[in-house]
């Protein structure tokens, strides 16, 4: 036999599978999520002049995913409560009652929170007789293809009247789809987020601006049910795959630059703090991150990091 290319050492990982194009001769093999393909004039001039040695330029193939999720899945199935639900998160308005802010198949919602099913008629007329009203905070109905939001969460404050959300997101404006975080208006009478494609949400973390491989310093891949927020909305903290404990403060103003810090991997009494299997939780001031986590021998261990 003899050997055509030089997978492993071009591209550091194995070749999962191959095929043969019956109508051109060329091989399109398969490495990692990529396709590539070795043509078939290029094969036979290595087969007849064995000193060539293997090929090692490969044509990328080109690769575009289409989905209906948005166009029909999502439409066709009524969703399951709640299973199709990914997140949920209390709040209370400025009208005295009490909403979910929920992150249910990519799309976040609000509902409101009633002490009997019963009472969640449908309007009869009159203003007095209003049921409460569930809305969709984000995306619109024609982008909702551009983005899938991961997780959403009330961000604590004193002022009612105008709810604030921290989102977590892919971004439509970055080529690879990075996560991002983005601060959306929650209230009733605000507008629909993610609705227009000329005017989209700019993320203050992440995306297009600071993504990708957290390797890199980028963003990376947030673990989603491990972010969580300071009672006093100040700050809030998250893990990511790389197993990275990060923490940072909301930004005040659109000038300030967001910048997280990531915590030391291991403790003051040298126990590994890794953020994969981490549960994070803040003091009332927002000061103390208090992070449970495994020790070397496995057992869980609380360590607490002073923010300042």
């Amino acid at each position: 036999p003899l050997q055509l290319t030089t997978i492993s050492c071009q591209f550091g990982m194995p070749l999962q599978e191959y095929a043969i194009d019956k109508e051109t001769g060329d091989i399109v093999m398969r490495i990692g999520a990529d396709l590539h393909t070795l043509q078939a004039a290029d094969i036979e001039q290595t087969l007849l002049n064995a000193s060539i040695g293997p090929l090692t330029k490969l044509s990328s193939l080109p690769i575009a995913v289409y989905s209906d999720f948005n166009n029909l899945h999502e439409r066709m199935i009524p969703m399951a409560n709640p299973s199709d639900v990914s997140t949920i998160d209390i709040f209370g308005t400025q009208y005295g009652s009490i909403s979910a802010l929920m992150t249910a198949r990519g799309q976040v919602f609000v509902n409101p929170i009633v002490p009997d099913a019963s009472t969640m008629h449908a309007y009869g007329g009159g203003g007095m007789n209003m049921p409460a009203r569930r809305y969709r905070v984000a995306p619109g109905s024609t982008t909702g293809g551009m983005l899938r939001i991961l997780g959403s969460f009330y961000i604590p404050s004193a002022d009612d009247s105008n709810p604030k959300a921290l989102v977590l997101a892919t971004d439509p404006m970055s080529p690879t789809a990075e996560m991002a975080f983005y601060i959306l208006d929650v209230s009733a009478s605000s507008a629909m987020d993610f609705t227009d494609v000329t005017d989209l949400p700019t993320p203050f973390l992440g995306g297009h601006l600071n993504g990708g491989s957290a390797k890199d310093g980028g963003l990376g891949s947030i673990l989603v049910d491990s972010v969580t927020l300071s009672p006093c909305g100040r700050r809030f903290a998250w893990t990511n795959t790389d197993g990275d404990i990060c923490c940072m403060s909301f930004p005040t103003s659109e000038n300030q630059s967001a910048d997280f810090v990531i915590l030391p991997k291991t403790n003051d009494s040298g126990e590994p703090m890794i953020g994969i299997e981490a549960e994070l939780k803040f003091s009332p001031g927002g000061r103390y991150l208090a992070i449970e986590h495994n020790a070397r021998n496995k057992f869980a261990v609380i360590t607490i990091g002073d923010l300042g």
